[in-house]
Parts: C-alpha cells; sequence; structure tokens
C-alpha cells in the first residue's frame, strides 16, 4: 500500500514534533501499518477502528485506495463512556461514507491497544446494527512469518505484521 500526503499537512505534524528525539522526518501513523491485515474484499469498502493511547482513529480503505482518515482524542473519563464515543464515531464515519460518499462498508474491524475490553466490539456492533470483527495478524500472515518475524510480532503487536505484510505484498 501506498499513501500520498499532502507535503503542507506532514510539515503540520513535523512541527508539532519538533523538539522531541531531534525532530521528525517521516511520520506513519500506527493505523497506516494496520491497512495490510483487513482481511475482506479489497474492492469493496473496509472500515478500520483503531482504538490506541486515548485516541480512536478510523480509516476506510476499498479499491486499494483510502477514502476516509479521522482521528480523535477520546473525551470521555470512565471505560463505559469511552466505549460509547468510539461507538457513536463508528457510527458517524459510516454514515459519513454511505451519505457523503456513497460508499457501502462491506466489513468492520476493530484493533484495541492494549487490548480493550470485549465489551467495545459489542458496543459497536449494537451503534451500527453490524457485525465487528477483531483484527489479528491470523494464520495467514503467522504462517508467511518466519519463527524471528514471529517473535518479533508477539513483542511488538500488529503494527509490526501490518508492516511485514505490506513488505511482502510490495515485494
Amino acid at each position: 500500500m501506498t499513501l500520498a500526503a499532502s507535503t503542507a499537512v506532514l510539515a503540520e505534524y513535523e512541527g508539532l514534533l519538533q523538539g522531541i528525539n531531534g525532530g521528525a522526518a517521516l511520520i506513519l501513523p500506527a493505523t497506516l501499518a494496520l491497512l495490510p491485515l483487513l482481511a475482506g474484499d479489497r474492492r469493496s469498502g473496509q472500515l478500520l477502528i483503531h482504538v490506541c493511547g486515548g485516541s480512536v482513529t478510523t480509516a476506510v480503505v476499498a479499491d486499494d485506495r483510502l477514502h476516509f482518515w479521522r482521528s480523535r482524542v477520546l473525551t470521555e473519563g470512565t471505560p463505559e463512556a469511552q466505549r460509547a464515543e468510539v461507538a457513536r464515531e463508528a457510527g458517524r464515519v459510516v454514515a459519513t461514507c454511505r451519505d457523503h460518499m456513497m460508499l457501502d462498508l462491506a466489513d468492520i474491524w476493530l484493533c484495541s491497544r492494549p487490548l480493550g475490553s470485549p465489551d467495545l466490539a459489542g458496543d459497536i456492533a449494537r451503534e451500527l446494527g453490524r457485525d465487528v470483527r477483531t483484527l489479528s495478524s491470523g494464520p495467514v500472515h503467522a504462517a508467511a512469518l518466519s519463527p524471528g518475524e514471529q517473535d518479533l510480532v508477539k513483542r511488538f503487536g500488529l503494527t509490526f505484521a501490518g508492516l511485514l505484510a505490506n513488505a511482502r505484498q510490495n515485494a
């Protein structure tokens, strides 16, 4: 998968990170690395909901293209309120894709890091009235990894598995 971004947008991100670790030369959101792990039909719309570090990022992919991306900080305090906030955000994204982009989403994926409450997928499913699948590296991806790569995936998680899957697709 290849991503193109406006230099103005990248400059804005780099400006925010200027004094951290000597500055940033490249920014790769963790959510982007997860996209190659989406296992559904690549031609139909797929929504990835990535909950990590007090924020939620939603990404919509269809026809092997990124069609939508939004990150939001979660403002609610309790775990129950945050689950409801994530579910509402998923509902807004599905409505935006359907109403403004004329894009139907065939698959809804959830990745929560660290592993979230099992209730989160249920809350999102109830909000959307659809099944929500938990993203995992899965046996297909694991079988393609060397033992050393499997150890790295265990240590660093799905983000690393996605980077490996992308490298294999582009090899």
